[in-house]
């Protein structure tokens, strides 16, 4: 009985990785795909030696501009390398769990994946690695798969994807144009143009949307090796960050450092030139959102037209009247009606779920004048209608109270991050086995 539930296993594992990697070529050029298998073999020898100097090289880099990355790592190679992610994680890196295995979990029964993650667990805390957090590989995931994460012991996740509209299609002609089109449907990518790129809480688990093109599309899929190129293209991904103050998880996996370094320390150097770019590990992000989450305010009516705030709140949060940070924690304000935004009964459930998450202050009322804005109800299900709302937020003359997104008076967020999916060439044929 317990060889055919071996052999069913590894049936299972070969259909997979069979099935993953059609989908893949189909993502391809001819080109691309031998050239993949090329440099997967300048990449990684037949030991472990010539990616550790990579990685280290890579490390090296973003802790120069006093960055910490975060780097998951499929479980079995973490198995068979226990030393290497020892000494990674002695040199400040974030470390989390890239699977078990590296297959598709979209494939495999929900009871497969509960023991893919008790297994991954088990081994990184044989080899006393700290993880808080998961990227399911190939970034594919369903939201039934994300829903197990929470009770087998993890924090957050980042595998959900977000595109942003920075690549030209003359850059890459219309192959590579139609290839990164079908990339994009793979992933499931979420335009960054229609939704803002922020963390979201789904049953205690924070989510972290991870951002494309990367390096894999760029370089690898779409055969880019311009450096100019690469940091224009990521520069125009970090320059609408900073403007409309969300988030950017730049990932740039380590075996290809080589190929995007001058890119990678360009965009390092600007966000440091800039000043107000919060640039923080994947977890330390996900504790931030759960730490703001907390947050309320008092608000205390002392006059016809004075109210009485109070935040309560860390010391590193940001608090907002309108667009001016407000340093102290009680203060009075004069504002004609109550400083917060007023929500129809019937308002949806989205409505308000998205007010809280921005920090925005809200109460139900059926008076429309009894607050400094009013919205009505709404009916969600057309595309862009959050940026709607903040726009006619933003346009309102009146006080308004928040929580701002980010911590210290910064503006948005930079994580660079990149996966470990393996370390010599024995690991790529180690997940065929089961």
């Amino acid at each position: 009985m317990s060889r055919n539930k071996d052999q069913q296993a590894k049936n299972i594992s070969l259909i997979n990785s069979f099935f993953l990697l059609t989908e893949r070529f189909k993502t391809r050029t001819v080109d691309s795909a031998f050239s993949r298998f090329y440099t997967f073999f300048v990449r990684y020898g037949f030991d472990s030696q010539q990616f550790t100097r990579t990685l280290f090289e890579f490390i090296r880099l973003v802790k120069k501009y006093d960055v910490t990355p975060t780097l998951p790592v499929t479980a079995s190679v973490v198995k068979r390398h226990p030393s290497l992610f020892q000494k990674v994680q002695a040199m400040g890196v974030e470390l989390a769990v890239h699977g078990y295995k590296h297959v598709d979990y979209t494939l495999l029964k929900s009871d497969i994946v509960r023991i893919h993650f008790k297994n991954a667990a088990k081994i990184f805390q044989q080899y006393n690695i700290n993880y808080f957090g998961y990227r399911f590989p190939y970034l594919r995931q369903s939201e039934e798969k994300i829903d197990l994460l929470e009770a087998a012991g993890f924090k957050w996740d980042s595998s959900k994807v977000i595109s942003w509209d920075s690549l030209n299609p003359e850059i890459v002609g219309k192959k590579g144009w139609a290839a990164y089109q079908k990339i994009l449907k793979t992933y499931q990518a979420a335009d960054a143009g229609k939704y803002a790129t922020l963390p979201c809480i789904r049953k205690n688990i924070v989510e972290i949307p991870v951002s494309v093109p990367d390096d894999d599309i760029l370089i690898e899929r779409l055969g880019l090796r311009d450096t100019k190129s690469i940091a224009k293209i990521w520069r125009r991904m970090l320059s609408s960050v900073h403007e409309n103050g969300e988030l950017l998880v730049l990932q740039v996996h380590p075996e290809r450092f080589w190929w995007y370094k001058n890119a990678l320390e360009k965009i390092l150097r600007l966000s440091k030139s800039w000043g107000d770019v919060w640039i923080a590990p994947i977890g330390e992000i996900a504790n931030w959102w759960m730490e703001r989450e907390k947050f309320n305010f008092n608000i205390e009516r002392i006059s016809n037209t004075r109210y009485k705030i109070t935040a309560n709140c860390t010391d590193r949060a940001t608090v907002l009247q309108k667009d001016k940070i407000i340093k102290r924690r009680v203060w009075e304000i004069e504002s004609p009606r109550k400083p917060v935004i007023g929500l129809s009964p019937a308002t949806a459930a989205e409505v308000v779920n998205f007010l809280k998450t921005e920090g925005f202050v809200y109460q139900i009322t059926s008076n429309p004048h009894e607050c400094n804005i009013f919205l009505g109800h709404k009916a969600n299900s057309d595309k862009g209608w959050k940026e709607r709302i903040l726009k006619f937020i933003e346009k309102n003359k009146f006080p308004l109270i928040r929580f701002w997104r980010w911590p210290a008076g910064a503006k948005c967020s930079l994580a660079i991050s990149g996966d470990i999916d393996y370390v010599d060439v024995w690991d790529y044929w180690e997940r065929f086995r089961e």
